[in-house]
């Protein structure tokens, strides 16, 4: 019998360990198929995870004529009209966050919809939808696809409230699946994200704090590059620490999970950090610079420890911390 040919899409080779992280666990759960991945970095994606790659479909003028001109746009219509299933997600894709996002989301799937392939919606999260127009297009979208699986229950309001009224199922995001040993400690680990919202003192505040830490527990802050943007606040912010020099990582599959084995405490804007951390066991805070963040907390009965990027101090900090401490002997 021969495999069925899925075509996954999604925001995949664009150098984010977490996207990536969701990835290698679709392709898990789905490995009874023969699997081509929409990429921005094909030769990246097809290196790393031994399947097909094509690049995503163009959604502007000149990516359009570029893409005929290189002749990338036929491999990649070539993909869509013979899969026989397209994976859609995770991640949240679409979001007035970011509103560029649902046009390039929309573009990307609207092929298979033209072709009339199977769509399964899977690991999503919908972010707030904003403008009459935009809420018709993500209800239009949505109420194509055969199957929907959202991360979270304020996706699925969302969508009701713009009019989705195809049925909807809610389960974890993917990389919930992976099985991780539990960490050990004996490190604070940070996973940054700048933001366009975040109050201009967040740098020397979290500094300030992991200061506090060190004196009053010795355990040193680790800086975790999931994403080349960053690289700056990250640097910036392990600067502003005197009283040690702090380590910066960048996390890939070959390090992500001893790296993480080592953390004791986390502070994290990246979403799939958190989840990293929940799975292994270490006590965390999440920066809720997107509502995904404070949602994902919520789920996992941690709403508690989401914290905003605006009125951030060191003693709100401390406070989750030591909430934190005595609830968990790792910190003890």
């Amino acid at each position: 019998m021969n495999k069925k040919n899925i075509l996954i899409v999604g925001n995949y080779g664009a150098n984010n360990f977490g996207d990536e992280l969701v990835l290698k666990n679709i392709l898990t759960i789905f490995h009874e198929g023969k699997s081509c991945v929409v990429s921005s970095s094909p030769r990246y994606t097809k290196e790393h995870f031994r399947v097909d790659s094509c690049f995503p479909f163009p959604s502007g003028i000149r990516s359009f004529f570029s893409s005929i001109f290189m002749g990338r746009i036929f491999k990649t219509i070539k993909y869509y009209a013979t899969s026989d299933m397209v994976i859609f997600g995770g991640g949240t894709l679409f979001t007035s966050e970011e509103p560029i996002t649902i046009w390039i989301w929309s573009v990307q799937i609207l092929p298979a919809i033209i072709l009339r392939k199977k769509i399964i919606c899977f690991g999503q999260g919908v972010g707030e939808i904003r403008g009459k127009f935009s809420k018709w297009i993500v209800k239009k979208i949505f109420s194509r696809f055969d199957k929907i699986i959202l991360r979270d229950r304020e996706s699925e309001k969302i969508l009701r409230a713009i009019g989705v009224k195809k049925e909807i199922e809610i389960a974890p995001d993917p990389v919930f699946a992976m099985k991780l040993k539990k960490a050990k400690g004996g490190e604070i680990l940070v996973a940054l994200r700048d933001w366009k919202f975040l109050q201009k003192d967040f740098s020397q505040v979290l500094s300030e704090f992991l200061e506090w830490a060190y004196s009053e527990f010795g355990l040193k802050a680790r800086f975790l590059i999931f994403d080349r943007a960053d690289q700056d606040m990250s640097e910036r912010t392990a600067k502003k620490i005197t009283s040690y020099k702090a380590e910066i990582t960048e996390i890939d599959f070959d390090n992500f999970e001893n790296v993480f084995s080592k953390g004791s405490f986390a502070l994290n804007f990246r979403l799939h950090a958190s989840i990293i951390c929940f799975i292994m066991g270490i006590p965390c805070i999440g920066f809720a610079y997107e509502d995904k963040v404070r949602r994902m907390f919520q789920e996992n009965d941690k709403s508690q420890y989401a914290m905003g990027i605006q009125d951030v101090d060191v003693e709100k900090i401390k406070e989750k911390f030591r909430d934190l401490t005595r609830k968990n002997s790792m910190l003890k």
